[in-house]
């Protein structure tokens, strides 16, 4: 059967989606013809040059604020309805939208666009921003999505489409998916797949659609070495969501760059980012995976996201950066290791200070984030972590300060009230029983810490506007009151 798989923006502007190349590899293995359409980096180079700035990082909030997303769908009008349009006389009988936080909205208006042309596709919408702990199933208050895919897709989606192309589309319950039957309109619920155990058996991604020459950054690619997460921090949805960490072997991990070195001809310059919760997940196969890539001549830089842990020694961290690792994003969220402890981290601060040094020290650069409030966290717990950040900001090139937020299916969301918390559903604005932690104490928190790290801040313009001018006067005593006593002479803390 044939289908459309679409990437709308907003999405890296210098690679081509690894989840579409994934997907595509997926229906072709399983006998269906894949037209992928990457419309993030089409759309991207047919807006004008003030508006490509919106693809940057720093405006990551922008594209979740439906009235600033209006304002760009009232600008490019034409362009999308024309886009639309295309899709929807493409001589398909399904468009599959690959969708994450900052594509969700636009996603949407083009698929009530395409409906408009042709009512008669079915649409199914997945990606992260599906999953039931993030938008999920709110996405089928749109009566013009037909079925959204509630996790991995690798092996569930040839069976949706087998499915349609019997004439059995919503007669039944899927696993995987969430169906809206186009008749009664009530939604079939499939609930989640079962995780895909084994990744060595998964096809590599097919970039055969992809104009490389059309991306903004050129020899550059995206991986994945592994799924889930070790970990089950209490702020963090993500290793829930994806029920059991799995990890590639460091063989078929190698033999998939070497496809993609054959694929861009082995040029200089190539970097690879891999796109895993955690890159060091599995010590065993990392350290091999180095190792083989040593070996096997390869010349490459990469970076991902990684996690402290003891076996990141000197030596380890030596191999990978003569493995051609040149940038690393460390999970550290605290400075302090009595709220490490609280978040259910497996390390403490001297062994983050180990690890970021010794990269420092063989020329690996480095990036974080620090989230502000979590629950439990006291006024001298977060005058350590400010301590930690004056004292380890020259380490970073760039650091996160994301306020504390509440994600259905994490432990502090699930176990709110062990946490004393008393308005769960208030993702960003929730506070304490007691009145100690408190949105408007979390933002004169972060002010403290923009202070310190001035320009590396990175924040993907999240918390525009979070001064303390905006701060309500109900708060105003208990903030003029935090505030002083935020001054503590931070320096006698680094000088122990």
């Amino acid at each position: 059967m044939k289908v459309m798989l679409v990437s709308c923006p907003t999405w890296a502007t210098w690679a081509p989606s690894y989840a579409l190349g994934l997907l595509t590899s997926a229906l072709k293995q399983n006998g269906h013809q894949a037209i992928t359409i990457d419309l993030n980096i089409e759309i991207y180079h047919s807006v004008n040059k003030d508006d490509q700035k919106l693809w940057l990082d720093q405006y990551g909030g922008y594209w979740d604020n439906t009235v600033k997303v209006q304002g760009f769908f009232d600008r490019y009008r034409d362009l999308l309805e024309s886009v639309a349009k295309r899709l929807a006389t493409a001589g398909v009988s399904v468009v599959g939208f690959s969708v994450n936080s900052a594509s969700r909205l636009l996603s949407q208006h083009l698929n009530r666009l395409m409906k408009k042309y042709n009512p008669q596709i079915i649409t199914i919408f997945g990606g992260p921003d599906c999953f039931r702990a993030y938008y999920g199933l709110s996405f089928m208050d749109d009566p013009n999505i037909d079925a959204i895919c509630t996790l991995e897709g690798d092996i569930v989606l040839p069976e949706f489409i087998d499915t349609i192309e019997k004439g059995d589309f919503g007669k039944y319950a899927l696993k995987g998916f969430v169906i809206r039957n186009r008749q009664t309109r009530n939604l079939l619920d499939g609930q989640d797949p079962v995780p895909v155990m084994d990744l060595d058996k998964l096809p590599f991604p097919d970039y055969s659609w992809a104009d490389l020459q059309q991306y903004t950054i050129k020899n550059r690619l995206t991986m994945m070495l592994s799924r889930g997460c070790i970990n089950r921090c209490s702020f963090c949805s993500e290793g829930a969501n994806f029920k059991k960490y799995r990890f590639r072997s460091a063989i078929n991990i190698i033999s998939e760059i070497k496809q993609h070195m054959q694929m861009l001809g082995n040029p200089s310059g190539v970097f690879i980012n891999f796109n895993d919760s955690l890159i060091n997940g599995n010590m065993k196969e990392f350290v091999e995976l180095c190792d083989l890539i040593k070996q096997e001549g390869l010349k490459f830089s990469w970076g991902g996201m990684a996690l402290f842990r003891p076996e990141m020694t000197m030596e380890v961290i030596t191999k990978m950066k003569q493995a051609g690792c040149v940038e690393l994003m460390w999970g550290l969220e605290a400075g302090n290791d009595p709220v490490l402890k609280l978040m259910r981290k497996h390390f403490n601060v001297a062994l983050a200070e180990r690890i970021i040094g010794d990269c420092f020290k063989v020329g690996i650069k480095q990036c974080t984030n620090i989230i502000i409030g979590f629950p439990g966290e006291t006024d001298s717990d977060f005058r350590e972590t400010a301590a930690f950040v004056t004292k380890n900001n020259r380490y970073f090139e760039a650091i996160g300060l994301p306020y504390m937020t509440l994600h259905k299916n994490s432990h502090v969301y699930e176990n709110a009230s062990l946490y004393n918390i008393k308005n769960r559903d208030a993702a960003l604005e929730w506070e304490l029983m007691d009145g100690s932690n408190t949105y408007p104490i979390r933002q004169v928190r972060r002010q403290h810490l923009m202070s310190i790290i001035e320009n590396k801040l990175f924040d993907q313009g999240k918390y525009e506007g979070t001064k303390f001018s905006i701060v309500p006067y109900s708060n105003k005593k208990s903030i003029v009151k935090l505030t002083k006593f935020l001054y503590y002479p931070i320096l006698k803390m680094i000088k122990k």
